[in-house]
């Protein structure tokens, strides 16, 4: 009868120990595929983080393009005399800065009230164009 109850220890033993090693393999596995998920997700992150650092290089340049562009014009503006060449460029530089202004009073968002305090952390009233 010992030999019975050892017996029986020893399964109960080796039962224990298996659903302890299943249970373990169950968590590894499960980590195993949050690692995979966080893994991914590092790699669309960073593929974003590229692409948005491409684009606002492209915006600086294109911006710095568009000062130069500006600058110039307001340079031969002065020169624009009454001829039809002259009248031409100055209608073309009007043209250009309505435009510009334009696209840029389009695709500024600008400052509401209630959004005052998130954007002036300092209190000030630079944002309504008042000075300090």
């Amino acid at each position: 009868m010992i030999m019975k109850h050892k017996k029986n220890r020893k399964s109960e033993s080796k039962t224990v120990l298996q659903a302890v090693v299943d249970l373990l393999k169950s968590n590894n596995d499960q980590l195993q595929d949050e690692v995979y998920r966080l893994k991914n997700e590092i790699a669309e992150t960073n593929a974003m983080n590229i692409q948005a650092d491409e684009e606002d290089k492209d915006y600086r340049n294109l911006t710095q393009m568009h000062t130069l562009l500006m600058i110039l014009m307001n340079l031969i503006a002065p020169h624009c005399d009454n001829s039809p060449l002259g009248e031409a460029v100055w209608k073309a530089i009007k043209k250009y800065q309505l435009s510009l202004v334009t696209s840029l009073a389009k695709n500024t968002e600008y400052v509401q009230d209630e959004d005052l305090d998130e954007w002036d952390d300092e209190g000030s009233e630079i944002w309504r164009g008042e000075e300090e």
